[in-house]
């Protein structure tokens, strides 16, 4: 979210990236809190690593639950706009400080699991009239931070990376420095063909010893390659991946991790393949296990495996949703089709696929 769409009476600092062990600290300084209506308002984006972005949500009046307390949530929120990129973060302890004039207040939670299912997690955290006392002028702040501890911690990457933005400047659809031109449908798109080769064994492959793909050079000497398996969108996304290293997709065209991997595989980006595997692992629903293991990601032995465990844990809520029955059979599938059911009697209980013979 851009900080235009914050409401102006709150003022959303930048993290401060202090690392004290495996511990990210975020500070959010909220203005005007006495003429905040009753709404919900939320910080700036802030990041722990590359994969996961948080923010705070803060009730001023309350929810409906509990109109007395003030509440605070911490949210694990998508990498996208639409919310179909998501990574889980297991085993957070977490803590919430507020300050308002003298009153300091500090609560913890400990190991809990963000996902899909259960996003955010927070407190009833004061009494809006203890608040109210404690402060004077209504243009006095309360300030709240989050100090958020995950096992297994690998390092934050700054949001926006310094040396991203660089190459991202330098090469990134910059026609000024580009020697190759993608087609892709009725659009375009420049880079530098050193950087990609650097960036994907594919890429370094294609331009290295020219592969079959098919490309020429127009009059300004850039190679020409034209892409004809992927949409302009899923390509773009893709190579914003390539020249930034980053997994915040927010601003860019709509996409699903079931396309981005595929492209990922393609090309050979193992790092967005990887993120995009465990993104779709992590998204795994009773509504959506049986087409991301039949439609394409049934060769893919580490998502087949996953998707499987799912269905074996989850077996009876999936035949009562009617997706198995769903699937469409052809002359063309019908081979797959039928090897995929076959693996699934075996995982499913046994007691049930006797029910449903």
């Amino acid at each position: 979210m851009q900080l235009a769409q914050i409401p102006s009476l709150i003022t959303a600092l930048r993290p401060k990236e202090m690392f004290q062990g495996s511990t990210f600290v975020f500070e959010w300084k909220v203005e005007g809190f006495k003429t905040l209506k009753n709404h919900s308002y939320g910080s700036e984006t802030f990041w722990t690593n590359r994969r996961h972005p948080w923010r705070l949500f803060i009730h001023p009046h309350g929810t409906k639950d509990n109109s007395k307390f003030i509440a605070v949530f911490l949210d694990l929120i998508p990498n996208d706009d639409n919310g179909s990129i998501r990574f889980q973060q297991k085993d957070v302890t977490f803590a919430i400080s507020m300050q308002a004039g003298d009153f300091i207040h500090r609560k913890v939670k400990e190991k809990r699991n963000f996902d899909n299912k259960t996003p955010y997690h927070g407190f009833a955290f004061a009494s809006r009239a203890e608040i109210l006392k404690a402060l004077g002028s209504e243009n006095d702040i309360i300030v709240l931070t989050v100090e958020i501890q995950v096992p297994n911690p690998t390092p934050a990457t700054v949001h926006p990376d310094p040396l991203a933005s660089a190459i991202a400047k330098a090469f990134f659809n910059n026609k000024n420095t580009s020697d190759v031109v993608f087609h892709i449908g009725d659009k375009t798109f420049e880079t530098h063909s050193v950087f990609l080769s650097a960036r994907s064994t594919y890429f370094n492959a294609l331009f290295g010893s020219g592969m079959s793909e098919t490309h020429t050079f127009d009059d300004k000497n850039k190679m020409v390659v034209h892409v004809t398996d992927f949409t302009y969108d899923i390509f773009f996304i893709m190579m914003h991946y390539l020249h930034t290293n980053s997994l915040n997709f927010c601003h860019l065209p709509p996409c699903t991790p079931e396309m981005l991997f595929m492209a990922a595989d393609k090309y050979d980006v193992q790092g967005l393949k990887e993120a995009m595997e465990d993104s779709l692992i992590d998204g795994l629903t009773v509504d959506n296990v049986v087409s991301v293991l039949f439609d394409h990601l049934h060769s893919f032995s580490r998502l087949r495996e996953a998707a499987l465990d799912f269905i074996r844990d989850h077996y009876e809520e999936i035949q009562k949703s009617g997706t198995l029955e769903e699937l469409e059979w052809d002359d063309t599938n019908y081979k797959t089709y039928a090897e995929l059911m076959k693996e699934i009697v075996k995982v499913a209980p046994v007691s049930r696929v006797k029910e449903n013979v």
